[in-house]
């Protein structure tokens, strides 16, 4: 299991103009690849956990294979550089979504189908958050989730 925790620029520097309103910590699962059965490609499944004044909420991706997540990684690290809302919905009955703030935030919202949730048994994650994140911090999490894909030692 893969770890990634970024912190809020709030608490590192009260003087920026950049306000995260959260903690941010990934956590990845690798569930097979090419290591473990040749005719499988790399697959991971992700779980976001956003610590907020509100709490910690999870958001938990289905399995995902290594084309799948590249996609997530590409869109964390270019979100910022649309003027418009940008959409990740390959994952049937899930979605996160990316719009830039300012010059330097983007606001990511995590939505999924709670019956797709239920049904995989995933009771601890929440079918919809939102948090805001410092530009500086998408190749963080870019870098986070392509780390992912690296196969297993097997």
């Amino acid at each position: 299991m893969t770890n990634l925790t970024l912190s809020s620029k709030e608490l590192l520097n009260p003087t920026t103009d950049v306000l995260n309103n959260s903690f941010i910590s990934i956590e990845s699962q690798h569930l097979f690849c090419n290591n473990c059965d040749n005719d499988v490609d790399n697959v991971s499944s992700l779980t976001f956990k956003i610590s907020s004044i509100d709490g910690v909420k999870e958001f938990t991706l289905p399995p995902a294979s290594a084309i799948e997540l590249t996609q997530l990684a590409i869109l964390f690290g270019v979100s910022h550089a649309f003027s418009s809302r940008v959409i990740f919905n390959t994952l049937p009955g899930f979605e996160i979504s990316f719009i830039r703030n300012s010059d330097q935030s983007v606001r990511v919202s995590f939505l999924a189908d709670k019956d797709i949730l239920t049904f995989m048994g995933l009771s601890t994650s929440c079918a919809s958050v939102h948090t805001t994140i410092a530009i500086s911090e998408l190749n963080v999490i870019e870098d986070s989730i392509r780390a992912t894909l690296a196969p297993c030692q097997n």
